[in-house]
């Protein structure tokens, strides 16, 4: 029981090392391509 629960654990952590990998990777990804944003939204942002 002990095996299998440390096991699923390890498996569960190098999961979400490869998500948190991911999800960088996409965050990064996001920021270098910013799809234009229309005029309109340019004028609320100065707005604030």
């Amino acid at each position: 029981m002990n095996v299998l629960k440390r096991k699923s654990i390890e498996m569960l952590a190098k999961e979400a090392k490869l998500m948190t990998k991911f999800s960088v990777n996409s965050t990064c990804r996001n920021i270098m391509y910013q799809p234009q944003m229309p005029k309109d939204a340019d004028k609320l942002k100065k707005h604030d």
